[in-house]
């Protein structure tokens, strides 16, 4: 059919339901970050830096949002909603508010994502870029804590590729 800015406004005010704000009897979109992802660290020191690095992107249910086998450098956190992790054409996790997916591409251990993630419902995402988090490791603690996070990344991605794959199986 025909589509109207009026049916377009209905669907997205609908869609974005929790996201929306009103001022001045005009709804706005609200980049606010879910308690669960922000959780007690907005008082942590340089937490505003990172939140202001942070890439927005809202994306709905009939969009991909990663690709298995596609290149990146971005992780993302879910903001708002939820996500599927589908590893080979099969559903292996979900994502909701709080977690991520991408951690190894941030970090230069992988280039590859290893699953694809496509909304389950609308999201609102959060995505840092690896030269979002070089731009924070300015001193010599910070390079170190990025190290460890390396580690940790790579041991993540060894055990949930096999993870996936077990479930794939299955």
């Amino acid at each position: 059919g025909k589509a109207t800015k009026r049916s377009i406004a209905s669907v997205l005010i609908s869609a974005t339901a929790g996201m929306i704000a009103w001022s001045s009897g005009v709804p706005t979109l609200a980049l606010k970050y879910s308690p669960d992802v922000v959780g007690g660290f907005v008082q942590a020191p340089g937490m505003s830096k990172v939140c202001n690095l942070l890439e927005r992107r809202l994306c709905f249910s009939s969009d991909w949002v990663i690709q298995q086998g596609e290149q990146g450098e971005c992780m993302v956190i879910v903001n708002r909603g939820k996500a599927e992790l589908v590893y080979c054409s099969v559903t292996v996790g979900m994502l909701w508010p709080g977690k991520t997916f991408g951690s190894p591409q941030m970090l230069g251990v992988e280039r590859i994502y290893h699953a694809s993630l496509w909304p389950k419902t609308t999201c609102h995402l959060l995505l840092m870029s690896k030269k979002a988090l070089n731009s924070l490791a300015t001193g010599t603690a910070e390079r170190r804590w990025i190290l460890s996070l390396r580690d940790r990344a790579r041991a993540t991605l060894e055990v949930e590729t096999r993870l996936f794959q077990k479930k794939v199986r299955e």
